[in-house]
């Protein structure tokens, strides 16, 4: 059991890695760390028998053997700087308006604080060698933001904030610099945009015009701070030169929301098509959620308003099937039957939902 739960999510994270186009030479690293470590657990597993003792030494070295090699990803992998990441909210705080974010390069960004033994010591180990790295590379700036990050991670903001000051002295126009820099302080203030974060930002647009990371979060510092028109503003803008499918869109749409609804903007949202439910289909698990929710609580507030709009009530109950909220999906079914008694296929839809609510 313990073999397999280490193998299969590592067999996964290589298929997402060879979609995603990454380079060969980090696909057998990968490969190579998980047989690391389940060599580990199966030659040392029965030695730690019963003994507690034993057993978190044996995971001890399977987490290290599994973990350390992630830090290749700078190492040897590529760098991608591109306009926005991929995850620019973490699980869990996007319903939070006075939360801000991680925005900066996640797919680099270090594991952060954890209460394991095992996290804390890879983690240390990695940032002691990036250090090593960049006493014979000081040239290397990408290295030196990662850096701050760690030290940001590991609960240091003496150094993080020491490291940036320095670089963006010797470096004033770099500016990813600038923007990683503010992303940290907003990071160490628990996610709240600082007056010092917001004059990096705004520094940034100085430097390049539209930087979207910085645009984003400044929109986040509006929203903090009640400025829900010049919050929604900016998004809007953000989110119409955002790429086809950006997977950053729908979390764009969910603030835009949340600044639309103080200024009584959310009835103009349009009702979620077939093809935008469709699309979130192939989003990260929470870009579709959030994608999905905001889509669906505004087509339900419009139905509040048209409760005869067949069509609309077809759509909230095909959202909420997505959602499988099955109870809510009968509820729509159930208005459209009232609208269209005499539709056989609402009728299989509605009864279909309702065996699956278990009503």
């Amino acid at each position: 059991m313990i073999l397999r739960n280490i193998y299969c999510p590592c067999l996964k994270i290589l298929r997402q890695k060879v979609h995603k186009g990454i380079h060969m030479p980090l696909l057998i690293l990968i490969a190579a760390s998980a047989l690391s470590a389940v060599i580990i657990l199966y030659a040392l597993w029965s030695w730690a028998g019963e003994n507690s003792g034993r057993k978190a030494f044996v995971m001890l070295l399977a987490g290290v053997a599994l973990i350390l090699p992630g830090s290749f990803k700078y190492f040897y992998g590529p760098h991608d700087e591109g306009a926005l990441p991929d995850n620019l909210i973490q699980p869990g705080e996007l319903p939070d308006v006075k939360k801000s974010i991680w925005s900066g390069g996640t797919s680099q960004m270090p594991v952060q604080g954890s209460s394991s033994g095992a996290k804390d010591m890879s983690m240390s180990g990695v940032t002691a060698r990036l250090e090593a790295k960049l006493k014979d590379n000081p040239d290397d700036l990408d290295g030196w933001i990662l850096l701050g990050r760690s030290y940001a991670a590991l609960g240091d903001p003496e150094k993080a904030v020491s490291l940036f000051n320095k670089k963006i002295a010797e470096n004033p126009e770099n500016v990813n610099l600038v923007v990683s820099y503010g992303e940290t302080l907003t990071k160490l203030n628990s996610g709240i945009i600082t007056d010092e974060a917001r004059g990096l930002f705004q520094k940034a647009l100085t430097l390049e015009p539209n930087q979207p990371r910085a645009e984003y979060n400044l929109a986040l510092y509006d929203i903090q701070h009640d400025q829900n028109q010049e919050a929604y503003d900016r998004l809007k803008k953000l989110l119409d030169s955002a790429p086809a499918n950006a997977p950053w869109a729908a979390q764009i749409r969910e603030r835009m929301t949340l600044a639309g609804e103080k200024l009584g903007l959310v009835t103009q949202a349009p009702n979620p098509t077939a093809e935008q439910v469709a699309a979130a289909k192939s989003m990260s698990p929470d870009d579709q959620n959030a994608f999905i929710r905001t889509m669906v609580g505004n087509l339900a507030a419009k139905l509040k308003e048209n409760p005869n709009d067949l069509q609309g009530w077809l759509r909230l109950g095909k959202s909420y099937e997505v959602l499988q909220d099955w109870s809510k999906a009968t509820f729509a079914y159930d208005q459209a039957l009232k609208l269209s008694p005499n539709d056989a296929s609402i009728k299989q839809r509605r009864d279909a939902t309702a065996a699956k609510a278990g009503q």
